[in-house]
């Protein structure tokens, strides 16, 4: 409401890691998550994005593209 009221905005995107991604969602203050997958396992040196949040909520699937080499992006919003 205040970034709303000072910036007369309405939409905020945040590209973030998993502090504030995780702070945004414990908040309730997420409207959609974007996802862009590469098609590459790293094993146990992935950044685990959803780690350690205290939250479970459903999302479901609004948008999803395959790009070339086999990159998908998916947008979901809360249910």
């Amino acid at each position: 409401d205040l970034l709303s009221e000072k910036y007369c905005t309405n939409r905020i995107i945040a590209d973030t890691g998993k502090i504030l991604s995780n702070l945004l969602l414990e908040q309730n203050l997420v409207s959609q998550i974007s996802l862009l997958i590469h098609p590459t396992i790293v094993g146990k040196t992935a950044y685990r994005i959803f780690d350690n949040i205290n939250l479970t909520q459903n999302f479901k699937l609004i948008k999803k593209k395959i790009f070339p080499k086999n990159y998908v992006w998916l947008v979901y919003e809360p249910e």
